[in-house]
């Protein structure tokens, strides 16, 4: 195999790595989040990873106070969320009150 095609190819794999690495994941575990806050850059989506044995529900509270609708999530699924506004956003599950972090957004 020639050197150019060598670097066409480890480019591409490298490429393609850096863009799935790109969303966050947090896992919900013994009814808590993996992360108690997490920094992100506006416009990213975090990956929500239920690996509980019970049922979430992913509910956000904008910088605005906007609150967006709970997202019912059931054991073994994952929920992707958009972060778009600047500034901290609480996320809690409705149905577990002490399962909560921060996603601050700049």
């Amino acid at each position: 195999m020639s050197l150019i095609l060598r670097f066409v190819c480890l480019a591409g794999f490298a490429f393609l790595a850096g863009a799935m690495a790109a969303e966050p994941v947090v896992g919900q575990k013994n009814k808590q989040f993996t992360e108690e806050a997490l920094d992100v850059s506006a416009g990213t989506s975090v990956d929500f990873k239920n690996d509980d044995d019970v049922t979430h529900n992913i509910a956000v509270r904008d910088p605005n106070g906007a609150n967006r609708p709970g997202i019912v999530q059931s054991p073994g699924t994952e929920t992707r969320v958009a972060f778009t506004l600047l500034g901290d956003h609480d996320v809690r599950c409705l149905i577990h009150p002490k399962m909560k972090m921060k996603v601050r957004v700049n």
